[in-house]
């Protein structure tokens, strides 16, 4: 295979992992909402407790369907189910609270309806979208994957090789970097990509506000990069040779021991493609 037909391939494949609609879900979009049933203790007069088979079709057919979960879930051993956050059930979901078919349902009072005898109290909950095909939290591992695709390809272009410098891998970790902003200036807010939000900074006790806890809950998975840097760095000698020094080597050591949950990924990688110092 050529070089330009793996650039091509790499760029390709780069843009395609972050231009997808599973990437580029838009975080800040409405909540959705569910329709959900339980037995009610309510007692309903005629007026407020509609049959089911006097619904309209597609109010009945919503129903029936909550209905229908709410009994699959009573099948399920004790603590499988919480009504309060779904039990990860499939209640029927619409686009928005004016979505929901509540055609038929009383106006003035609970919205109950009676299906074989039995009456159910009808509720409608705001739940959070999760974007297609896959759960959020892959959306990360995508979007390193996508950032590393692009990086390898532009050096592939530049450089006939991926096999990276301590100064190409840095490389990596802007175009990562380019490609976190990016993505929170889509979201409109670092809340969708942060790792997690940092509330204080640690030992001094000063309360940050929720974007800056956010920022750096997304300057974390940078870690993964620059470890990365680290990796390349051990398979060239650096620090072996005496290149950056004691204090250098006692810094990276340091950084290493506090990060390494993140940094060593990046750091086994980047000894993997690192290019051999040469002699």
């Amino acid at each position: 295979m050529s070089t330009r037909t793996r650039v091509a391939l790499l760029l390709l494949l780069g843009i395609g992992l972050l231009c997808n609609p599973f990437y580029l879900w838009p975080y800040h979009a409405d909540d959705a909402h569910e329709l959900r049933a339980s037995e009610t203790t309510i007692t309903a007069d005629a007026a407020t407790a509609v049959p089911v088979d006097d619904l309209p079709p597609e109010t009945r057919t919503a129903v029936e369907s909550a209905v229908a979960t709410l009994e699959s879930a009573d099948d399920l051993p004790v603590g499988w189910y919480h009504s309060d956050q779904g039990g990860g059930h499939d209640w029927p979901r619409y686009e928005s609270a004016e979505a929901v078919p509540m055609t038929g349902l009383s106006e003035t009072g609970p919205p109950t309806a009676t299906v074989e005898e039995t009456e159910y109290l009808l509720t409608t909950v705001a739940v959070e979208r999760s974007p297609p095909v896959l759960p959020e939290q892959f959306r990360i591992p995508v979007g390193v994957a996508g950032a590393l695709a692009l990086a390898f390809g532009g050096l592939l272009a530049a450089r006939g090789t991926v096999q990276l410098t301590t100064r190409a891998a840095w490389v990596v970790v802007s175009v990562w970097s380019g490609v976190l902003l990016a993505t929170a200036a889509y979201d409109g807010s670092f809340a969708g990509v942060a790792l997690t939000t940092v509330h204080e900074i640690p030992l001094v006790g000063i309360e940050l506000s929720a974007v800056t806890g956010d920022l750096l809950g997304t300057a974390v998975w940078i870690l993964p990069a620059v470890g990365l840097v680290l990796g390349v760095g051990f398979r060239r000698e650096r620090w072996r040779s005496g290149v950056g020094g004691t204090g250098e080597l006692l810094s990276v050591l340091a950084l290493l021991a506090v990060t390494w949950p993140f940094t060593l990924p990046g750091g086994a990688l980047g000894f993997l493609i690192g290019q051999d110092r040469t002699p």
